[in-house]
C-alpha cells in the first residue's frame, strides 16, 4: 500500500513539475481589455505556487497572487485611458508573454442568426456594401474581434473556443457584420481601439440564452427538468432548449469585463411576444447580474417585418411591440428599428446591415458616450387621444418633428367598438410631431395601429431619418 501510495505522489510530483501557465483563449494576444476599469486574469499554473503579473501600461505596479490546490487563479488588474499596444508578463517561475494588448472598448455582442451573420453573408444571402468593406479592413484600423465557437452543455463549463482576430481582411469577412459595422462606427468616431466578443447562435430563441435561476419563473413553460437528466448529456432542439448556450457560450465569458451589450434576437419567439415582453427583461437583469459589469448599456435591434406565416398577420408584429416597450422595462437600453430596411419578404436576413449597425451605434455614440448631435431614435408611439373621427397619435423622440418622405403614410388602421380594423388615412399635424389619423369606414374610433403586420415597409420617420416603430393602442 505504501508502495503504491508513493508511486501516486511521485506521479503527481511530476504532472506539477511540468504545469504551465494557462490562459483561456479570451486571454491572449490581440486581445482588447475595458478601458479604465478593474478587470480580471485568471488561468491555471502549478498548484500552490506564486503567479507575478506585469502590466505594460504600469511598470511600478506588480499583481501577485497564488494558485490553489487544483492550479487555479485570479486576479484584478487596474487598466489606464485607451492605449497600447502593451505586453501582458505572467509567472509563476516560467514565463508567459502576451502581445499586442489593447486598451480601449469592449462590447459582447450575441443572439441568433442576424447577429450571426457574417460580412460575407450567407448562401445567397449576401450583406449589402459588405466587398468593400472586406477590402478596406487594415490591421493598423484598432478593430479587433473575438469569436465564440457554438457549444451547448446542460451544466455550467468555463473552457470555449475562439481566438482574438486582426483587423484584416480575411477575419472581416468571416465576423458579424452587425458587430463589426457597430465596432466600425464606434472606432471612427472615438478614435480608439475596439473589441467585439460575438456569441450568437442561428436560429436561437432567448431561453437557451438564460440561466437556470432567470427562468424558474417561466417553468410552467419552459423546460427545465431535462437539465436534471445528467447521465444523457445529448440536448434535443437545441435552439430553443433551455440554459443549453449560456452554460456552453457564456459561463466561461463571466469574468470579462466590457462597457455594453448589443442583442439581435428575437424571430424564433416571434409566435409568443407576451411571453417575450416577460422574458426580455429578466434576461437582461439575469446578465447584468451574471457579469458584475453594473447596469451596463444594452442596446438591442427590433426585428425586421418578414412573411413568417403570412404578410397580414400580426404575431411578429406583437413581438416587435414586446420589444418596444422593454425599452421602458429595462433601464439603460436602447432599441434600433429597422422598419424602413425589411429586405424581401421571404428572407429574414435584412442585407442593409450597415444601417443596422450604425443604428445601435448611434445609441451608443449619444448615451454611452454622450456625444452632442448624435440622432439615435426614430419616433416611439406615446399616446393617442380620439377627438371626433379623428385620432391624434403623439410620439416620443419627436422632438425635431415627423416626415414621411413627400409620402402619404400608409400603415395606418382604425377601430371603432366593433374592434374591425380599416385603412385609414394619415398626415402629419400642424405641430409637425403628431400624426392625425381619419377613416371614412369608422365614424367613432378607439383604436388605432401603424404597420401592425408581419410584413410591411415603415413610412413613417422622424425628422431625422430614422423609422417610427410599428404600434398599436389597444391589446386585442
Amino acid at each position: 500500500m505504501r508502495i503504491i501510495l508513493l508511486i501516486s505522489l511521485l506521479c503527481l510530483n511530476y504532472l506539477f513539475a511540468g504545469a504551465k501557465i494557462k490562459l483561456p483563449p479570451i486571454l491572449d494576444n490581440h486581445m482588447v481589455l475595458q478601458q479604465q476599469t478593474e478587470v480580471k486574469l485568471w488561468g491555471e499554473a502549478t498548484p500552490n505556487k506564486k503567479v507575478v503579473i506585469n502590466v505594460g501600461w504600469d511598470k511600478k505596479k506588480k499583481y501577485v497572487t497564488q494558485t490553489d490546490s487544483l492550479g487555479k487563479w485570479k486576479i484584478i488588474v487596474s487598466t489606464p485611458k485607451a492605449g497600447g499596444p502593451y505586453e501582458i508578463k505572467i509567472s509563476d517561475g516560467d514565463l508567459l508573454v502576451l502581445k499586442d494588448i489593447l486598451i480601449g472598448e469592449v462590447w459582447y455582442c450575441s443572439g441568433q442568426s442576424n447577429m450571426e451573420m457574417p460580412m460575407k453573408g450567407f448562401g445567397g444571402q449576401p450583406v449589402e456594401n459588405s466587398k468593400k468593406i472586406i477590402e478596406e479592413a487594415r490591421e493598423e484600423i484598432p478593430i479587433r474581434m473575438f469569436t465564440v465557437a457554438h457549444h451547448i452543455s446542460k451544466l455550467p463549463v468555463d473552457t470555449l473556443n475562439g481566438e482574438w482576430m486582426l483587423n484584416t481582411s480575411d477575419a472581416v469577412m468571416n465576423t458579424s457584420a452587425t458587430a463589426y459595422f457597430f465596432a466600425r462606427k464606434i472606432q471612427a468616431e472615438l478614435n480608439i481601439p475596439v473589441g467585439i466578443i460575438i456569441c450568437a447562435w442561428s436560429g436561437s430563441g432567448i431561453q437557451p440564452w438564460m440561466s437556470r435561476e432567470a427562468l424558474l419563473p417561466f417553468r410552467d413553460i419552459v423546460n427545465l427538468k431535462y437539465l436534471d437528466d445528467l447521465k444523457n448529456q445529448q440536448i434535443r432542439g437545441e435552439r430553443e432548449a433551455a440554459c443549453c448556450m449560456r452554460y456552453g457560450m457564456v459561463n466561461p465569458l463571466l469574468n470579462c469585463k466590457f462597457r455594453g451589450m448589443l442583442w439581435y434576437q428575437g424571430e424564433t419567439n416571434h409566435k409568443d411576444g407576451r411571453m417575450y415582453a416577460r422574458m426580455l427583461p429578466a434576461f437582461v437583469k439575469d446578465m447584468r447580474q451574471s457579469f458584475d459589469c453594473g447596469e451596463f448599456p444594452f442596446l438591442y435591434v427590433q426585428i425586421a417585418p418578414h412573411n413568417y406565416d403570412g404578410a397580414e398577420l400580426q404575431l411578429s408584429a406583437e413581438l416587435r411591440e414586446a420589444q418596444m416597450k422593454s425599452m421602458k422595462e429595462i433601464p439603460n437600453s436602447g432599441m434600433a428599428v429597422l422598419m424602413d430596411i425589411p429586405g424581401h419578404p421571404a428572407c429574414i436576413h435584412p442585407a442593409k446591415k450597415c444601417e443596422v449597425g450604425e443604428r445601435l451605434a448611434a445609441w451608443a455614440l449619444a448615451k454611452t458616450y454622450n456625444k452632442e448631435g448624435i440622432a439615435f431614435s426614430g419616433p416611439i408611439y406615446r399616446s393617442v387621444s380620439f377627438i371626433g373621427k379623428m385620432a391624434v397619435v403623439d410620439f416620443d423622440y419627436a422632438e425635431d418633428g415627423l416626415k414621411s418622405n413627400n409620402k402619404k403614410i400608409a400603415g395606418f388602421e382604425l377601430a371603432g367598438k366593433d374592434k374591425v380594423f380599416h385603412q385609414a388615412e394619415a398626415i402629419i399635424g400642424p405641430d409637425g410631431q403628431t400624426v392625425l389619423v381619419t377613416s371614412e369606414h369608422v365614424q367613432s374610433p378607439i383604436a388605432v395601429r401603424y404597420a401592425f403586420r408581419n410584413y410591411i415597409v415603415g413610412e413613417l420617420f422622424g425628422a431625422n431619418g430614422l423609422p417610427a416603430s410599428s404600434f398599436r393602442s389597444d391589446n386585442w
